[in-house]
């Protein structure tokens, strides 16, 4: 009797293990981050089937993602009623996606249209916190209320949302809010979504280091950035976004680091990356970077700069087993950029 006891108890243990439990189907945090992402992204379609069959909310959403990936039109009424379905069962991401229709079709409809945003920010899902936020910071609703928009944005950039990171830094930086401890400040919200990739903070962020603001004054790191955030999916590559007019203070040394940056970074230029390893090595137009250096360097010898490999060597030498470590993901940033803008 004890061992059927022992065995009954352990049931719902191998239960849980073979199939997803409908009780969290709702939770956002299930299609949100990442890695749970990739989880349901790893699924095929008869294992999606299979979860949407049992009122598996988030398999509803995953399927009707894929569904309208694969482009075939004469299946979107299948991913409609799977959206629908999902927003049915109170899923924030499909409630949040019907808000955006609503707001892509009929914008003038703000009250549903806030009312829908609210609906999903009450889960805690920090997209639509974010985008109730900007609504009642707009005023075209409501009068403007900046400490109710203040909570629900640091919701957002608490659950490491990146737009939830930058609005949070836009707004200490007009003085909207008080930042609650030491870290909590403008630059580390705007550096945190622009590591995050978004690239409406990587050009602010490169902005303020071209000029200085709250950031030490580095034209070699804004022009990187302003390079990186280009070749980014969404990103604008444009010299009218980030070079500086010539009556601007500094524009000729700025403009010809956004000149060496565009050359290595784009068109795998030896010398380019060279003279970038120098600078960076010297602290000239920015602050002293031995790794990024020796990346540069490194990528200098790949591409045509013999000179470069015994610097790049040198360097090396003598780092740290961490420094080492910066190395290797330098590399791996720098040679990413042209490969995402060939992708675009």
């Amino acid at each position: 009797m004890k061992t059927l006891l022992c065995i009954l108890g352990l049931l719902p243990l191998f239960v849980a293990s073979g199939a997803e439990s409908l009780t969290t189907s709702s939770d956002w945090r299930q299609w949100y981050y990442y890695t749970n992402r990739a989880r349901w992204n790893a699924k095929s379609i008869s294992e999606l089937r299979a979860d949407a069959k049992a009122g598996h909310a988030v398999a509803k959403y995953a399927l009707a993602k894929r569904i309208f990936h694969e482009r075939d039109r004469a299946k979107y009424p299948e991913g409609d009623a799977l959206l629908a379905e999902a927003a049915q069962a109170g899923l924030p991401q499909a409630i949040y996606d019907h808000a955006m229709d609503l707001k892509r079709d009929h914008p003038d409809n703000l009250r549903e249209i806030f009312d829908t945003f609210e609906k999903a920010a009450a889960t805690g899902y920090p997209q639509a916190q974010v985008a109730m936020a900007e609504m009642i910071e707009a005023g075209k609703l409501m009068r403007p209320d900046h400490e109710r928009a203040l909570q629900l944005m640091r919701a957002a950039a608490d659950a490491g949302d990146s737009d939830g990171h930058f609005v949070l830094g836009l707004m200490y930086s007009v003085g909207i809010g008080e930042p609650r401890n030491g870290e909590d400040t403008a630059i580390h919200h705007i550096r945190s979504a622009a590591q995050a990739g978004n690239t409406s903070a990587m050009n602010e962020l490169a902005k303020r280091y071209c000029i200085g603001y709250a950031v030490p004054k580095d034209f070699l790191r804004a022009a990187a950035i302003f390079v990186d955030a280009a070749s980014n999916s969404f990103g604008e590559f444009s010299d009218a976004s980030f070079r500086l007019q010539a009556t601007e203070p500094d524009a000729d040394h700025f403009n010809h680091v956004i000149d060496l940056s565009v050359a290595a970074l784009i068109r795998s230029d030896g010398k380019a990356f060279a003279t970038l390893g120098e600078m960076h090595a010297q602290g000239d137009q920015g602050q002293t970077n031995l790794v990024r250096a020796a990346a540069l360097f490194d990528l200098a010898a790949a591409n045509g700069d013999k000179a470069s490999a015994p610097k790049r060597d040198r360097l090396l030498s003598n780092f740290t087993p961490d420094q080492k470590a910066a190395f290797r993901d330098e590399l791996k940033w720098m040679k990413a950029i042209p490969e995402r803008r060939m992708n675009r």
